[in-house]
């Protein structure tokens, strides 16, 4: 599933200029093994991967996925030779990668089809840059407007119109574009080194 949320994030924002990768399609399997290290760590047990989710998303169990979470940086940090930067980086990529999982797997459960994550992804192409950072400052969580706004354009586009199903998408939303912002991150610092 890591493939199929990356590919949600890929033409979230309009790539800056960039001197080697342009689009995160571009990313090789091998650079994205790397990127995507802690989200392979956390897959590999189903008992850390739902703690970290659940942590990421309500603050559950911090403590305990705090724990889950270091031991899988240090597995990556082992493999690939991370420094802290690096750690820091993996950490927020692989948690929001597996986040974007975790909310897709909620939406199925809720009776969505594979033709609504296509259109979640559709809906996310057409958002404007300032409604997607806008789902990098938590307080989009209570601003009533906004929640509105983004309802409206997912029913638009012929999304389920439930109110759990609906939260779920922008939650899912909200995780596609911290996957999108800490990825083209990585691609900066580690592979166009700029």
């Amino acid at each position: 599933m890591r493939a199929a949320a990356l590919a949600a994030a890929v033409s979230l924002w309009a790539s800056p200029a960039m001197a080697e990768i342009t689009r995160l399609d571009q990313i090789s399997e091998t650079q994205g093994a790397e990127i995507f290290c802690l989200h392979d760590e956390l897959l590999a047990e189903s008992e850390p991967y739902y703690l970290v989710v659940q942590a990421f998303l309500y603050g559950k169990d911090v403590d305990e996925a705090e724990a889950a979470t270091t031991k899988a940086v240090e597995a990556c940090a082992a493999t690939y030779k991370w420094d802290a930067a690096k750690r820091k980086l993996g950490r927020r990529a692989g948690e929001a990668s597996a986040t974007v999982n975790y909310l897709i797997e909620e939406l199925y459960a809720e009776g969505a089809k594979d033709e609504h994550i296509q259109t979640l992804e559709r809906m996310m192409r057409k958002l404007p840059v300032k409604d997607l950072n806008r789902f990098l400052d938590e307080g989009w969580l209570e601003d009533a407007e906004f929640i509105e706004r983004i309802n409206a354009r997912l029913v638009a586009e012929k999304f389920p119109g439930e109110d759990n199903t609906l939260e779920t998408a922008r939650l899912a939303i909200e995780a596609n574009v911290a996957l999108t912002e800490s990825t083209w991150e990585w691609v900066r610092a580690y592979i166009n080194k700029e």
